[in-house]
């Protein structure tokens, strides 16, 4: 149809890939290359499109453990999107629909998934680290720029295909100074400090520096003994 040769278009821009999806009541599967919940509506000789709200696919729930709690259920797919200047740098198309029930069963839906799983870790693992590295190579413009109101964080992170609600991950990427003292025992693979960990987003697998040595957490009990 007219309607899908134009969503062929727009989606070879978008990096969207074809794919099945399936209701309940449907006898057979129907090949979209846009999100199941856009609508379309002809009036006359024009086509009027809505529900842009999931245009773009969703992050993949089992890579994004550190906003797991606040969502159960896996519903942040719902919510979770990628960005379009992420998803246009992936290597594969993704499927707006990738971790959707509506494409449960059908003969791409592992492809998809696996696709769609590759690029949340992407963007996890290797986007914020990017990310990271350009503000340090940055910084001395920024900090010393005459007019520290330039830097809009956001628009920077959004240019890299960054989530805001990521911030956090990259705020881990730089050192930073923990406000208490951290006591070691000569011997000892553990460190003591009466320092809430959790609120300053040290938690397992977080490195840290005493006295120019590194170690990393490999635990944390209620005493605050890494």
């Amino acid at each position: 149809t007219k309607v899908d040769q134009e969503m062929c278009k727009i989606a070879s821009k978008l990096n969207l890939a074809r794919h099945l999806v399936k209701g309940e009541s449907d006898i057979g599967p129907k090949s979209l290359y846009h999100t199941v919940d856009l609508k379309c509506y002809k009036k006359e000789d024009k086509f009027i499109f809505t529900n842009f709200w999931r245009c773009f696919p969703s992050e993949n729930p089992s890579s994004t453990e550190q906003l797991f709690r606040a969502c159960p259920r896996n519903m942040s797919v719902l919510w979770r999107m990628f960005r379009p200047e992420f998803v246009r740098t992936v290597s594969e198309r993704l499927s707006a629909d990738a971790n959707c029930k509506i494409t449960e069963h059908l003969s791409d839906m592992s492809r998809h998934q696996s696709s769609n799983k590759s690029a949340t870790d992407r963007l996890l693992l290797e986007n914020i680290l990017t990310l990271a590295e350009y503000l340090v190579k940055s910084a001395g413009e920024i900090v010393y720029s005459s007019n520290p109101n330039r830097m809009d964080i956001t628009s920077i992170v959004h240019r890299h295909g960054v989530n805001v609600r990521h911030i956090g991950l990259l705020r881990n990427q730089f050192w930073r100074t923990i406000p208490r003292a951290l006591s070691v025992t000569n011997g000892s693979t553990r460190t003591r400090s009466d320092l809430d960990f959790r609120k300053h987003s040290i938690v397992i697998g977080s490195h840290i520096k005493i006295a120019n040595f590194s170690y990393v957490i490999t635990s944390v009990d209620d005493k605050s003994c890494g």
